[in-house]
């Protein structure tokens, strides 16, 4: 999975819609159903301040480096073939490689997701830092057992925040990954600052504070 940072106008993961997002992109829709190594689904979300950015899907992590090397090359750069189909899409200028990213999973931990995907619902992504590799290894445990998610969802429902489960994951340098699901924004922001009182003090064992995170409403999803 690989969740990019709001850096959009305005979605870019479209298909005949006949608005004027599907006309410029379609060349690079299109590039990507016939490229080597590509995502099988992408979600689109709107942050809080209109910005928009993707949340990918991929068979494995191969799949993935392989599809982020290729949109590198041929949409980001600006020699790439498909870079004109960006440049009207930023929100500022077309992001590099580097700045492309918010974060990236490739190991299950858990997911605990439950109910039928629905466009307007909210998710949080965070991308937690651990203290060390002891406390990598202990959150990567202990935050994918039952009773931790046990313990959350018990509290959403005492306190009326509309949830329906996080995935948990890791990636390659040792970060922790949630994307977590809620109804609403307003969910979101009241279900993250609950369960980080809830587990205030397993998250400053385990993390640094303040970890990057960013919400999002779902907008689209887009089968590649």
């Amino acid at each position: 999975m690989a969740i990019t940072n709001p850096l959009w106008a305005y979605p870019i993961a479209v298909v005949d819609d006949g608005g004027m997002a599907a006309a410029n992109v379609s060349p690079l829709i299109a590039a990507i159903r016939e490229a080597p190594q590509r995502p099988i689904r992408i979600i689109t979300h709107t942050d809080e301040t209109g910005r928009v950015f993707n949340c990918s899907f991929f068979e494995d992590e191969p799949a993935m480096r392989g599809f982020l090397d290729w949109y590198g090359v041929n949409a980001l750069s600006p020699d790439g073939e498909y870079h004109h189909c960006l440049k009207s899409a930023a929100a500022e200028t077309v992001p590099s490689p580097a700045s492309l990213l918010f974060a990236t999973g490739t190991k299950v931990l858990a997911d605990t997701r439950f109910g039928e995907y629905q466009l307007g619902m909210a998710v949080r992504y965070t991308a937690w830092q651990p203290h060390s590799t002891e406390m990598f290894e202990e959150a990567a445990v202990e935050a994918a057992a039952d009773e931790f998610e046990e313990r959350i969802a018990a509290c959403m429902q005492e306190r009326g925040v509309t949830y329906f489960g996080r995935l948990l994951m890791t990636d390659a340098v040792g970060t922790v990954l949630t994307a977590v699901r809620y109804g609403s924004i307003d969910d979101a922001r009241r279900g993250s600052a609950l369960s980080r009182e809830l587990m205030s003090t397993e998250l400053s064992r385990w993390f640094r504070p303040a970890p990057p995170t960013v919400f999002g409403t779902a907008l689209r999803v887009l089968e590649v």
